[in-house]
């Protein structure tokens, strides 16, 4: 069941801004289930995020959503308006997340963003191509679980907080196959209108050690589930390219590709 929907008005350096959000689960079957003790925004740790947040932003190579940089220019500029516009309070749901849409109405009417993820009807009815590629670029094409698709190699949080490639002592890359993700539905945009969005969506995780709150992704446009893949490390297994509800929704949607 989900979160009955919550609007407030809330002061930004944007202005003041019009906030609908609610929470839900893109795990299972959708069922959520608010557990343990409330915790505000200021209690997340947002500093994992900061270099992941440059693929949503203009620029970037990786297909996906993309903030409207007169709004948000930068990660910075991003923490602080989510510091500012999330729920006072906020519960994990029983998966030890919160994922939340916030429906966000600038004074001015702006857009948040671009969605990076659309419905392939829409886009068709929309007259833009959708074709199969590769979501990020620099992997190996392979064929893995008799799906095309790519290899990248295993990430680490490097020094400086960025996500990093996994070497070795030698200086080699520790581990050439540490991801696998299948070919993906693209659709290529000349421009940003047919993606214009008002929504912005982020998913908050817990620290394992500390139980803290971490900000895992904000991005323009609807909550999704994850892309399927193929984790091989010496710390976690994982396949899910055969999981039916996540293919279910992603034989249906496009990532799109700004240019």
């Amino acid at each position: 069941m989900k979160q009955p929907i919550e609007f407030y008005w809330e002061s930004t350096p944007n202005g003041i801004v019009q906030v609908r959000v609610q929470q839900l689960s893109t795990r299972d079957d959708g069922a959520l289930n608010l557990i343990g003790d409330p915790f505000t925004p200021r209690d997340i740790d947002f500093e994992r995020i900061a270099h992941h947040l440059a693929i949503h932003q203009n620029g970037s190579k990786v297909a996906g959503s993309q903030f409207n940089n007169r709004v948000l220019k930068n990660a910075k500029s991003i923490v602080a308006f989510l510091v500012k516009v999330l729920p006072a309070s906020m519960q994990f749901d029983q998966h030890g997340r919160v994922e939340m849409t916030l429906d966000v109405q600038f004074p001015g009417g702006e857009p948040i963003g671009y969605s990076g993820i659309m419905p392939i009807a829409e886009l068709k009815a929309l007259g833009i191509t959708v074709e199969k590629g590769m979501r990020m670029p620099g992997g190996v094409s392979a064929t893995e679980e008799e799906i095309e698709g790519a290899w990248y190699p295993e990430m680490i949080q490097g020094p400086d907080g960025a996500p990093a490639i996994r070497t070795a002592e030698s200086g080699r890359i520790f581990n050439s196959h540490g991801k696998f993700e299948p070919k993906a539905n693209i659709a290529v945009m000349t421009g940003f209108e047919a993606a214009t969005t008002t929504k912005l969506c982020i998913v908050i995780g817990r620290d394992s050690e500390t139980g803290r709150p971490i900000a895992l992704t904000a991005y323009p446009g609807e909550l999704a589930p994850p892309f399927p893949a193929k984790i091989d490390t010496e710390a976690f297994k994982s396949s899910t390219l055969h999981d039916k509800l996540l293919n279910a929704f992603w034989d249906n949607h496009a990532f799109t590709k700004f240019t």
